[in-house]
């Protein structure tokens, strides 16, 4: 598994605009094209059933690049369902998350080629204690493949010497529109007490804000009249 910088192209030809434009929209073009011929309906239908299930926790989790599409999943399934969340290495080591990790989890892992070990190490982890593990990879496959109950890949090549995410970001929201559809009402339920607890947030922010600012006003008119006093 190459390094982008083994990609990278010794001399950097100069492309106007236009160019770089139109060798963009071909490759994710090519991309989305592949990721969808190789992506089998039958997985995607049970991922699906697995995620909108409310009785299991999901867990999603990523390397260094593709914790973006973790992080863009755990996004959307937040607003749809109660009782996921995002694994992260900021506070713990990855594999302390195995301390909590039970049958009753499903373990949503996005590694993508050079795999990450300690991604790799959670997920296998995380099926010995019996979490259900879906894995997004890409062609060549993430030795989590071993211990996933289900696997879509998506494309990753394009002629930059960066992984495009544009396959991966896609299956995301196709696994979120079937998701949508198996959820249904509570899902809608839930968008809306989001929505207000964000707009009831916002609204005393903004009273505070407003408070703050007549303060100063008077703090500023007590002033002036002091001043004009001693004059």
């Amino acid at each position: 598994m190459s390094s982008p910088s083994v990609r990278y192209p010794a001399e950097a030809p100069h492309a106007d605009i236009d160019e770089v434009l139109r060798a963009a929209l071909e490759d994710r073009s090519q991309v989305l094209r592949e990721t969808f011929i190789s992506t089998p309906a039958t997985e995607l239908d049970a991922i699906a059933d697995l995620l909108s299930d409310a009785r299991r926790r999901v867990l999603c989790v990523g390397g260094r690049i593709s914790h973006v599409s973790a992080q863009y999943l755990f996004a959307r399934l937040h607003q749809l369902r109660p009782a996921c969340r995002l694994l992260t290495a900021d506070q713990l080591p990855l594999s302390e998350h195995l301390l909590e990790i039970t049958d009753r989890d499903v373990l949503v892992a996005f590694d993508y080629r050079r795999y990450q070990d300690d991604v790799i190490a959670l997920a296998q982890g995380a099926a010995r204690n019996g979490a259900a593990v879906v894995l997004m990879t890409d062609r060549w496959l993430s030795p989590i493949v071993e211990v996933s109950a289900h696997v879509i890949t998506s494309e990753t090549e394009t002629r930059s010497p960066f992984d495009s995410i544009v396959g991966s970001v896609a299956l995301i929201e196709v696994v979120v529109a079937a998701l949508i559809e198996r959820i249904g009402e509570p899902g809608r339920q839930r968008i809306q007490q989001l929505d207000g607890l964000r707009s009831d947030l916002m609204g005393r922010a903004d009273s505070s804000q407003s408070m703050n600012v007549a303060a100063s006003r008077r703090r500023r008119s007590t002033r002036t009249s002091k001043t004009s006093g001693r004059a």
